[in-house]
């Protein structure tokens, strides 16, 4: 039973933090980019949802939303649109920790996952995996992918540099793909969150 609702804390927690981390970073784009055309297509919130993300999150406890094709006029802007979506994942697991910290710093975990309280140990699970998850999001986001968050600020930083990892954007998904595989950012999420929980 317990297996059943961490699988359903994962599948809850990882969409909704790609749902709050995409969204966020299109109400910044609307605000900064006056007279975007298909503004409103921009928040039908089920095209932030990516399966192949998704499906990293619950087999690899990493993984990623699927991004919005910004039209960015302004290069500024770009490094405005990736640095909220960084901010917004850090605050995240900070409210998450926060969570924790407050309900299940003197709690023994092993006897409550052990109990048969599965709405508890649903709570708790969904806590967690709010701080695990937006976590290895973050890591993910350090990629230099032009479609995620790093992209986005090299794009507004750097034309070349930008140019460069679109030209290498195929192989710098296949080594992403590779690291998420081997569960790297599993191991260093694991890490950072034992600091903190």
């Amino acid at each position: 039973m317990v297996r059943l609702l961490e699988f359903l804390a994962i599948v809850v927690v990882s969409i909704s933090v790609m749902l709050i981390h995409e969204l966020s970073k299109a109400l910044v784009y609307t605000g900064l980019e006056k007279g975007t055309e298909g503004k409103k297509r921009i928040f039908h919130v089920f095209q932030y949802i990516d399966p192949i993300g998704l499906i990293f999150c619950i087999t690899c406890k990493a993984g990623f939303s699927k991004p919005y094709g910004y039209r960015i006029r302004n290069k500024k802007n770009a490094c405005k649109i990736g640095g909220t979506g960084f901010f917004i994942l850090a605050l995240i697991a900070l409210i998450g920790i926060l969570i924790y910290r407050a309900n299940y710093r003197m709690v023994n975990i092993g006897l409550l996952l052990a109990g048969s309280d599965y709405a508890a140990i649903f709570l708790y699970l969904l806590v967690y995996y709010m701080i695990f998850i937006s976590i290895s999001m973050f890591l993910v986001n350090l990629f230099p992918i032009y479609a995620l968050d790093m992209g986005l600020i090299i794009a507004g930083t750097s034309s070349r540099a930008f140019v460069s990892t679109l030209k290498n954007d195929h192989l710098l998904k296949i080594v992403l793909f590779i690291v998420l595989f081997l569960q790297v950012i599993e191991m260093f999420t694991n890490q950072i969150a034992l600091l903190f929980v």
